[in-house]
């Protein structure tokens, strides 16, 4: 998910009934000819039969300045500040995902950019009581010197003890590491600004990991990466209500669904790693299957952080070899086919727990998980229904039955078992997944779609429905999930929607500039009396980019 971000918060007080009537005041289709660059939003809602105001209101844009720092600039880790080509200092336009924490009385936020090398924003917010408004009275970027640095901060989520959770996305292929310079790829080698310009001072498992930060005050915060909930492309990761299970998504192609259970109730040290296997009972539409879950062992942190700072390698825990001319492996390898394509693999003996976590996928995949799920995004929870919602961003590649978009290609299925198969929609969709007495989901079943069209010259998908779904969360005092858009061809504009999943309700909330994606959407229902429906505006063609809110939201 990379693209410009606006954010966008959504303030409401207090807790209302889902059952009392609720609905925002539905935007018409963007004007393809319309000369606005900047943010349209939905100007209210209504409840109890009453109309109320909304606006969206900007925090921060990136490059801003408060006091004596500037919102964006991005760090080696040394402190210092990373140039651009132009020779300019480099100043992010990727702000994506805001956490808000309340500490003793006092309000931050985290905010994520999603850039190689990554950076997080600590700002201290004032909220005034009798409105509900937020602003920003000091910012600073945070230290991740003691992580060794991060890597792409995409989508995240606040614990239920006030922590943020964030995420590492497309983590570096360890097996593609150059033994004598250390290079990888292009984004490896982005990120070897942060550690003075070696590559080969870097270590692949650094990165791709789940990280918690607390907030004490401004001047304290702690990081960790945990270590033991999996390496992969995190979207984002949500926790359960019994503060335990923590569902992960991973955003690439070819990739898993995960469940992480920690041992101990808010505490993300240790536990089990599970990935999903898809058993298709239906193809109609997005398509429908139970799942299964695959046991990948326990772990604690501290085991696998210890293997890290010894430098493990890929080779260290894999035997590796291609697969012949017609798809299969040695006497003793297993094809699996992950994001980093099909190959056999071999496990080295007493290797399980190691990697189980640093190769999470491709390990999940030796053990029969389904790793066929194409650009899985956003993830969030209706407690009152007990169902999960997963964004997929479009329906392809492994997705399909050995094909790419329109045309057979054995790619993405060689070499893998094939468990998903349905038919192409590059609008995407958003999946529900009801959840057992234990936070366990057992199905996967289409909840909506985008609707792909041939007669629009500016859309690939119907302007009246969702195209390419990142971003969601739930309104739970409504009953109404947000999904926020990350489309580059689907929709000419990108947009933010309301829909009430009882009502089958579709609403138009928020039309991005062009050029930007719609991002960092998360709700928070009471904040002092006040809830935020957080949104971000990223990388808009003209301008920078927007952390804002929609609202404020009052409790009737």
């Amino acid at each position: 998910m990379m693209k410009t971000v606006t954010l966008c918060l959504l303030a409401a007080g207090g807790f209302v009934a889902p059952a009392l009537a609720f609905e925002f005041e539905p935007l018409p289709p963007p004007d393809p000819f319309e000369e606005t660059a900047g943010v349209i939003a939905t100007p209210g809602y209504r409840q109890h039969d009453k109309r109320h105001d909304l606006h969206y209101r900007t925090l921060l844009r990136s490059g801003d300045r408060r006091a004596d720092q500037i919102f964006g600039l991005l760090h080696d880790r040394s402190g210092n500040l990373i140039h651009a080509p132009d020779g300019g200092p480099r100043i992010s336009k990727k702000n994506d995902y805001s956490s808000l924490l309340t500490v003793d009385g006092r309000l931050f936020m985290l905010t994520h950019f999603e850039e190689i090398p990554g950076a997080i924003y600590l700002s201290e917010l004032s909220q005034e009581p009798t409105s509900g408004l937020l602003s920003v009275t000091r910012t600073r970027p945070l230290d991740l010197a003691g992580v060794n640095g991060g890597w792409n901060h995409c989508a995240g989520s606040t614990t239920p003890w006030m922590t943020h959770l964030g995420t590492e996305e497309y983590e570096p292929d360890a097996a593609a590491r150059d033994p004598e310079s250390g290079a990888i790829d292009r984004y490896y080698q982005a990120m070897a600004a942060y550690a003075d310009g070696n590559p080969a001072s870097l270590n692949p498992y650094d990165y791709g990991w789940q990280l918690e930060i607390g907030v004490e005050d401004f001047d304290t915060v702690r990081v960790s990466k945990r270590h033991a909930m999996g390496r992969l492309s995190h979207e984002v990761g949500l926790v359960m209500p019994d503060r335990r299970s923590v569902y992960i998504t991973d955003d690439a192609h070819n990739t898993a669904l995960f469940r992480f259970v920690a041992d101990r109730p808010g505490d993300l040290t240790s536990g089990t790693l599970y990935a999903a296997r898809w058993r298709q009972t239906d193809t109609g539409g997005g398509g429908r299957a139970e799942l299964d879950w695959i046991d990948l062992g326990h772990a604690e942190e501290a085991e696998i952080a210890a293997a890290i700072a010894k430098r493990t390698r890929f080779d260290d825990l894999f035997e590796r070899s291609a697969l012949d001319e017609d798809g299969r492996c040695t006497s003793g390898y297993t094809a699996v086919n992950t994001r980093f394509g099909p190959e056999c693999l071999k496990l080295r003996p007493g290797k399980e727990t190691l990697a189980s976590r640093l190769e999470s996928r491709r390990y999940a995949a030796l053990l029969g998980a389904t790793t066929e799920f194409r650009k899985m995004e956003g993830l969030t929870f209706d407690p009152a229904s007990r169902r999960l919602f997963v964004s997929i961003s479009l329906i392809d590649r492994g997705m399909q039955d050995h094909r790419h978009r329109a045309a057979a290609d054995p790619a993405y299925d060689r070499g893998g078992p094939n468990h998903i198969r349905l038919d192409y929609n590059p609008c995407g969709a958003v999946y529900e997944l009801p959840l057992d007495e234990h936070y366990v989901a057992t199905a996967m079943r289409v909840l909506l779609t985008g609707h792909p069209v041939d007669d629009d010259p500016d859309n690939e998908c119907d302007v009246d429905s969702i195209a390419n779904p990142d971003n969601l969360t739930f309104l739970s005092d409504r009953g109404t999930l947000i999904i926020a858009e990350d489309s580059s061809q689907g929709h000419l504009r990108d947009m933010l929607w309301a829909y009430q999943p009882d009502q089958g309700r579709l609403t138009r909330l928020l039309i991005a500039p062009p050029g930007a994606e719609v991002t960092g959407s998360y709700y928070y229902p009471d904040i002092n009396g006040w809830g935020y429906l957080m949104c971000t505006i990223q990388h808009p063609s003209e301008g920078p980019a927007l952390t804002g809110y929609l609202g404020p939201f009052r409790a009737e």
